[in-house]
């Protein structure tokens, strides 16, 4: 995944829990930062990422283009997961911003 500068990003995490069995019923938060550890502007965080319907545990969000990031820039993506059951899980992924032409459609 990238975070896409004048074009939208999407952003989708998948649940299980420990046997492995898709979790349709958690409640699944976001936080992109800069390196600084300093939330990107242009959207409220933590951000709930919807469940995709019938689609065995997928989280996703369809962002629009993030202006307040710097091409070439790493930035950090902050997963919070907790279950109906009140478990909970926590990860994170390092993402480099990227300039994406919409020459010719996007």
């Amino acid at each position: 995944m990238s975070l896409n500068i004048g074009a939208s990003s999407i952003v989708t995490h998948v649940v299980t829990n420990t046997a492995n069995e898709p979790v349709n019923d958690a409640t699944v938060t976001l936080t992109i930062q800069d390196d600084k550890k300093v939330d990107i502007t242009g959207v409220t965080w933590p951000f709930t990422l919807p469940y995709v319907t019938d689609s065995n545990g997928e989280y996703s969000h369809t962002f629009d283009a993030f202006n307040s990031i710097q091409a070439g820039q790493y930035y950090t993506l902050i997963v919070n997961v907790l279950g109906s059951d009140g478990s909970t899980d926590y990860c994170t992924a390092r993402f480099l911003a990227s300039v994406k032409s919409c020459a010719g459609g996007c």
